[in-house]
This record gives C-alpha cells, sequence and structure tokens, in this order.
C-alpha cells in the first residue's frame, strides 16, 4: 500500500464534522467513507446508524453493496480520545478479519478535529499504521497528516 493516501475535499470533512457535532455528549458518531481507488479521493460520506446505546462505543448498523472502483472505510469518532484506535477498535477490526486486500484493512477515527485513517498490518498481533490524508479545506488551506 505504499504510496498510497486519502484526499478528502472540503465539503465531505464538513459533512463528517457536521455529523460529529450533531451526537450528544460523549456519544460517537458513525458513517463510511467512500472513496476511489483509482486515486484515493473520496467522494462522499454517508451517516451509518450506531447501534450503540452508550457513549464511547460504536457498533455500526448497517450493510451495503461495494460500489465498483470504490472502497466504504467505516469511520467513527472519539469523542473524548485521541486519534490513535483504541483497544476495542483494534478488537473490532482484527474480528473483522480484515486481510487480503489492503484496501479492507482500513478504517478510520475522526478526533481533533481531523480525520484518521489506519490500516491493520498483522491481524495476529492487532498491529497497524497510519494511512496519510490529505483534507481540503473550505478556507483552500490544507491539512495534511502524514505517515508516523
Amino acid at each position: 500500500m505504499s504510496g498510497f493516501a486519502i484526499t478528502v475535499p472540503a465539503a465531505v470533512g464538513d459533512e463528517i464534522r457536521q455529523h460529529v457535532g450533531e451526537q450528544e455528549p460523549g456519544f460517537e458518531a458513525a458513517g463510511r467513507l467512500i472513496v476511489r481507488t483509482l486515486d484515493g479521493r473520496a467522494v462522499e460520506y454517508k451517516r451509518v446508524r450506531n447501534g450503540a446505546n452508550v457513549p464511547e462505543r460504536v457498533m455500526f448498523s448497517a450493510s451495503w453493496r461495494p460500489q465498483p472502483g470504490h472502497i466504504s472505510i467505516l469511520v467513527h469518532s472519539h469523542p473524548s480520545g485521541g486519534p490513535a484506535p483504541s483497544d476495542l477498535d483494534l478488537q473490532w477490526a482484527t474480528n473483522r478479519r480484515y486481510r487480503g486486500s489492503e484496501h479492507r484493512a482500513l478504517f478510520a477515527i475522526f478526533a481533533a478535529d481531523f480525520l484518521h485513517v489506519w490500516r491493520i498490518t498483522d491481524v495476529a498481533t492487532r498491529s497497524y499504521e497510519r494511512v496519510p490524508v490529505v483534507e481540503r479545506r473550505s478556507s483552500r488551506r490544507e491539512r495534511v497528516r502524514a505517515a508516523a
């Protein structure tokens, strides 16, 4: 997956921010980011119902059909935490058996006013790495989070 980065246009980033801002204090937003595999450009954010009834938890309760030439990256917010995956995030991602296609191993966390994308690198050890994200902002400034 060397060289793969995700570009988030301002309108897509704004939709994620709006969704996160609408949540009750402590509750997580859930959604999926639709990204073109050709160039890594996010084309849409779709809200997904969070089936968890308690703060600081997320349970995705939706299904969809894959779109040719696109990947769906599951996104959730960390209202009081940092951008790194929590133990529960890693448990969830590895239990979904993210292996095979490198694109299937992606998931995202919205924290600190920025989208952070992660890729599971080893299911057995729950190892992960950051995927570079370039986020276009409405103010014409860009924010870049490179691989750590």
